[in-house]
């Protein structure tokens, strides 16, 4: 189980979650979204294997090669990596990167995992991707890849206090180097102000960062959907029948292509309401993530774990105008249950009064497709059909 900088305040996993039958179309949905009249091109990039998102981590095949570069030059790589809607940026060993093109880069860049302390240490560097797709198109871009040469657990580390550097009275046990590294992982989400050093930002997003080739330029509206077929990039009215849509708050004020995560209402049995102020379908765990206000009285077992059949209802989107809504029950068996972990307690406190968040996991997915558009700032979901 996974948890990124960028997911710094979204902490433990909930103990044994699962979720009940339910599962409701919103009673008062947004009625209005992106406008996608202009728009007719888009393109699937399949996923690599079968997809049943019982597993975190849907991966996607595509191609890298230094910018300026003929695709079939020699150096030209062919990669599997994992796409995660929880995160923003493209991160890879450097050992699969051109090495003189890493040393020759001055961007430092830094991942750190909150739940585990560890610090990965890299460099930044572009890179022009390829994604092969279901069609005749081909998606091409120069997007920015975060490569990774150093990792090591690094407790309580802070960039303004050490740097891109572990001192050796943070640092629990040896760096590990360059040739033992092997992170795969693309970063597709939003929510993540941006930080030139670190994974953050709409600018780092691939996904935002690719466009079709230049026998289709048709008009290209940014943003993409995730379904059982693969990462569909390109909206249209066409491929988003049926979804409902729940508009985004800016980031910040100058941010162009980046929204803030969607809100939501979580409800723990017959507590009283939380705002979520982050509810999120993250394909990057399978787990859940809970954060609530310390007055919030979660039940919870002799070891910590929230008690078996308790409910935790969530509703995607603004109140009273929620676009999907799941209800989970500690102990179900349903389809959809996000994967147990016995190990790893909720934490509650972390939040202000009246307010938590949420992440369901990538098994919602089963229940869900995904959109986000990233022009207007809406993201998307349709229930699928069964």
């Amino acid at each position: 189980m996974k948890h990124w900088v960028f997911k710094a305040s979204a902490v433990a996993a909930l103990a044994g979650v699962t979720s009940s039958t339910k599962c409701a179309n919103p009673a008062t949905p947004i009625a209005t979204g992106p406008k996608l009249g202009a728009y007719n091109t888009s393109a699937t990039i399949p996923w690599a294997t079968l997809q049943t998102f019982d597993s975190a981590n849907p991966s996607v095949d595509f191609t890298l090669y230094n910018p300026g570069a003929p695709a079939d030059a020699q150096g030209a790589r062919f990669t599997r990596c994992a796409v995660d809607t929880g995160s923003t940026s493209l991160v890879l060993p450097a050992r699969r990167l051109d090495r003189e093109l890493y040393e020759s880069s001055t961007e430092q860049g830094y991942m750190f995992y909150t739940s585990n302390d560890r610090l990965s240490i890299g460099k930044w560097m572009n890179q022009t991707i390829v994604f092969n797709t279901t069609s005749a198109i081909q998606l091409k871009g120069t997007v920015p890849v975060l490569a990774i040469a150093r990792q090591c657990i690094c407790h309580g580390w802070k960039l303004q206090e050490d740097g891109y550097d572990c001192p050796d009275s943070k640092r629990q046990g040896p760096w590990i180097e360059r040739n033992r590294i092997g992170i795969y992982m693309m970063g597709v989400g939003f929510g993540s102000k941006s930080d030139p050093a670190g994974v953050f930002g709409w600018d780092k997003n691939t996904f935002l960062n690719v466009l079709p080739d230049d026998a289709h330029p048709g008009p290209f509206r940014k943003g993409w959907i995730l379904d059982e077929t693969g990462a569909t990039l390109g909206l249209t009215e066409l491929n988003t029948d049926r979804f409902l849509w729940a508009p985004l708050r800016r980031s910040y004020p100058d941010a162009t292509l980046d929204w803030q995560r969607l809100e939501g209402v979580i409800k723990v049995n017959d507590l009283p309401e939380l705002n979520s102020t982050s509810t999120l379908i993250d394909s990057g765990i399978n787990t859940m993530i809970l954060t609530a206000p310390a007055d919030y009285a979660v039940p919870l077992n002799e070891e910590g774990n929230i008690t078996l059949g308790t409910h935790i209802n969530v509703k995607f989107g603004p109140r009273h105008a929620h676009i999907g809504e799941i209800t989970y029950t500690i102990g179900s068996q349903a389809p959809y249950q996000p994967a147990k972990d016995t190990t790893i307690k909720p934490r509650i406190g972390v939040e202000g009064p009246g307010i938590g968040r949420v992440n369901t996991g990538i098994r919602a997915m089963k229940l869900y497709h995904l959109a986000f558009d990233a022009e207007e700032g809406f993201y998307g979901m349709r229930r699928r059909e069964t």
